[in-house]
């Protein structure tokens, strides 16, 4: 055998094992981890007879290290070494290590939380963070804690940071590894190049440099057509090319082909299937289109969608690795170099992208769905755990925040919650064959084209049954048949497809999805709008559930569904409330029947009081006070209410917001028919307690009592209250004023006769003394008429004339 990277640290790796619960094994590609590190653990004391279980996150990946772990035994699969995945069960009574894809880890803990079998479980390639990683990786180490101490863990990938094991208490094992040189080529791309020309192009000048296989990256099964299509139109009659896909969507046969030994120059087009755990002999070249599909939930529609993104610097170096399996090769990069510096330099964990309702579903089935009662090298977060909370209830999987005995039902099926549900609630219904049948295509992807103008999940299942579409994916739709036939064999049903019942059914899986028509589109019941194309023939339905859409919030599949089968199946989360709406200053309330931002159906109804009031208030908690009829008046008040309840923490808040958010307290008793007739100053002063009137009224007087003994009005709208008066009636005013018990000052303007202002004073005896001689010299010939003594400390105030005080 040849001696691999991996075989220096395999004494360090028994070893950190032997005295460590957990185990971190940092190896490069190419230095034989996967195939080599659980073989060397198989005769480990500490492992007593139990399992190794090897988890991989991806179904080929699964595949083609079971294969190789039995051929480094010298057996086949399902001996020593078995292969468990959703497709394949290979196993067998001497399994000694079972090769599993992630998911299946945490449902065989939530079926056994000691799972007794097994004694060490390793998580290959974790660096991916898959949320089956995550998920499976929580609940492990929470068994490891509280049920099975000798229960061992081992965490390997090529690239993992100090975080992994600071998270996780883990020791780490180093190992070098076995790159062979890269060279790499930056190509650059157009910007309004489509991908599928820029990648023939960049083959057509690789192809003539390398004699090697070549491995090209792109996004997706469709881009991986598209480009298939125009390869073959290029090299369709040269035998010395073959060009083969490799993908997740391909048959176990189908991938075989890429990965076999074979004389001819093969060009694998591949997804991200190819960028881990696989080595294909012969690889000397890379093109990478620098572009990966990810699913990510979005915020606006509550919907998990396929996004489009550059690859982050560690995927795109992970997919130049390998070129340098074998041999020396060459990595070409669809991007500029320059622009290289903008990618992200690690890829988000799909725990920070996806809907996390599967996640907070097995957390509620182990037994606790506090999040922060596990490890995580990135914990949820709190408003999309809330919203994935909200979810399960509407499914019945949670109530009061524990789980249901139908959510306990649905952990245990390898289904997302949503899907679970729809197969549970439809043997109530007997309809679980098209139950299966929708859980089948939504599982495994809709069989026709994404430009296919038909969005009716109905005719999908058409397909299943024999009907025929030339648009129609032949591999995609025997996944879906396969997939159909294990459901229908898991739930033990049989009998016809109901195409009929789509609707009805989907609703059991999407009830925040269902869709009203709107115009020429529809809105869903979060309230976001849906756009269907012309001539869609589920357009004429007035009630759709959506189960997908496009990114451009296009519908893509839905059914149909009647307004009495809403009603049936989601009573209790329909609201009946009135709604009053005003049109041309009328008030006009409806009966309605709501579901979310839905209308459902609605009545008129007679006009009462508490429908008024309530219209009214609700006006104003969105439009906000400026609706009320504020006069000077009622603004002077409200500003004095403000500074009392400032100065005075008894007394309740006249801030505007606290008086938007309690209007129905305080307003709701004085409305009667619209918002102009409120007695405004009644309402204010109605809110502040009686016993505190009396001192409200002499901390902040409406009025100023003059020396002259005239009553003048105070003015609260600014930053300091303020009264206006004629000068000479402000004679004798010796000391300025104080307002709230001498803690406020009271700013005095004095006018002229001609009621020119003259001067603004909060400090009368500095203004008498400082600044009067000044006013008088300038004002007394000009307001010769009015008395300007030289002494206004002893003048008596006054408003009258220098002829009115004569004639007096």
């Amino acid at each position: 055998m040849t001696q691999l990277p991996i075989f220096a640290v395999l004494d360090d790796l028994r070893s950190a094992l032997a005295q460590n619960p957990r185990v971190l094994l940092q190896a490069p590609p190419g230095a034989g981890k996967s195939t080599q590190s659980p073989l060397a653990l198989l005769d480990a004391p500490w492992l007593a007879g139990k399992q190794i279980w090897l988890l991989e996150p991806r179904r080929l990946a699964a595949a083609n290290v079971a294969r190789q772990l039995a051929a480094n035994l010298g057996e086949k699969p399902g001996e020593r070494i078995g292969l468990l995945t959703r497709h394949d069960n290979i196993t067998g009574p001497r399994n000694q290590i079972l090769v599993m894809t992630e998911g299946l880890l945490s449902r065989r803990l939530l079926e056994n939380q000691e799972i007794p079998e097994c004694g060490l479980i390793i998580f290959d390639e974790c660096h991916e963070r898959h949320l089956q990683t995550d998920l499976g990786l929580a609940l492990a180490c929470q068994c490891q804690e509280l049920l099975r101490e000798d229960l061992k863990i081992l965490l390997m990938s090529a690239t993992l940071d100090e975080r992994w094991a600071d998270t996780f208490s883990a020791k780490k094992v180093t190992s070098e590894g076995r790159q062979h040189p890269i060279s790499y080529r930056y190509l650059g791309r157009q910007h309004n190049e489509r991908l599928e020309d820029a990648m023939a192009s960049a083959l057509r000048s690789i192809c003539n440099e390398q004699t090697g296989h070549i491995l090209v990256f792109l996004p997706g099964v469709p881009e991986i057509r598209r480009l298939q299509n125009r390869l073959q139109d290029i090299y369709g009659d040269n035998n010395a090319k073959r060009i083969l896909p490799l993908h997740g969507q391909l048959s176990p046969a189908e991938q075989q082909q890429a990965l076999a030994p074979c004389e001819q120059q093969k060009i694998i087009l591949a997804t991200a299937v190819a960028q881990t755990s696989l080595t294909i002999e012969g690889i000397s070249a890379v093109l990478d289109s620098g572009l990966e599909r990810y699913a990510a939930l979005n915020p606006r529609t509550g919907l998990d969608e396929l996004v489009t993104r550059s690859v982050s610097r560690a995927t795109a170096e992970q997919r130049a690795g390998r070129a340098g399996r074998t041999a020396a090769g060459t990595c070409y990069r669809l991007w500029s170099q320059e622009s290289e510096a903008s990618f992200a330099a690690q890829p988000p964990a799909e725990i920070e992208t996806v809907d996390l309702s599967g996640l907070a579903l097995a957390l509620a089935s182990w037994g606790d769905c506090d999040p922060t009662q596990y490890l995580w090298l990135t914990p949820p977060h709190a408003m999309r755990w809330q919203q994935s909370i909200e979810l399960l209830h509407q499914l019945d999987a949670l109530q009061d925040g524990r789980i249901t005995p139908g959510g306990n039902a649905m952990a245990r099926l390898p289904l997302h919650p949503r899907l679970a549900h729809m197969l549970i609630r439809s043997r109530e219904q007997q309809q679980a064959v098209t139950a299966c049948a929708i859980a089948a295509l939504l599982e495994e992807g809709d069989p026709l084209r994404s430009e296919h103008p038909d969005t009716r999940i109905a005719n999908r299942l058409h397909l299943l049954e024999g009907g025929h579409d030339a648009s129609a994916s032949p591999g995609a739709l025997q996944r879906i048949k396969q997939s159909f036939v294990r459901l229908k064999k898991m739930l033990n049903a049989s009998g016809p497809l109901q195409p009929e019942a789509c609707g009805e059914l989907l609703l059991f899986a999407y009830p925040d999805r269902l869709a009203q028509k709107r115009g020429e589109g529809y809105r869903l019941r979060n309230g976001r709008g849906i756009s269907v194309r012309d001539n869609d023939a589920n357009a004429r339905h007035e009630f759709l559930v959506v189960a997908q859409t496009f990114n451009n919030d296009a519908l893509r599949l839905a059914a149909p569904i009647p307004l009495e089968r809403i009603r049936a199946l989601l009573s209790t989360q329909i609201d009946e409330q009135i709604v009053v709406q005003e049109k041309n200053g009328q008030l006009h309330p409806r009966a309605q029947e709501q579901l979310g931002a839905l209308v459902l159906s609605e009545k008129h109804v007679p006009l009462r009081a508490d429908d008024i009031r309530n219209h009214w208030c609700n006006v104003l908690q969105t439009e906000g006070l400026q609706r009320l009829n504020w006069d000077d008046s009622s603004r002077n008040l409200l500003k004095r209410l403000q500074l009392f309840s400032a100065h005075n923490p008894e007394v309740p808040s006249f801030d505007e917001a606290d008086l938007k958010a309690d209007a129905a307290q305080w307003l709701g008793p004085f409305i009667e028919k619209n918002l102009e007739q409120i007695p405004l100053q009644q309402a204010l002063m109605a809110r502040l307690p009686w016993d505190q009137h009396a001192s409200f009224k002499q901390q902040l007087p409406e009025f100023f009592c003059l020396p002259s003994g005239r009553e003048t009005p105070i003015d609260y709208s600014g930053d300091l209250p303020v009264v206006e008066a004629k000068l000479q009636e402000c004679f004798g005013l010796l000391n300025s004023p104080k307002l709230l018990n001498n803690r406020l000052p009271l700013r005095i303007s004095m006018l002229s006769p001609g009621k020119v202002p003259l001067a603004i004073s909060t400090d009368l005896d500095h203004f008498w003394r400082n600044v009067y001689p000044e006013v008088r010299k300038e004002n007394r010939g000009r307001y010769n008429k009015h008395p300007w003594p030289e002494d206004p400390f002893s003048a008596e105030a006054t408003s009258k004339t220098n002829r009115q005080l004569r004639n007096e």
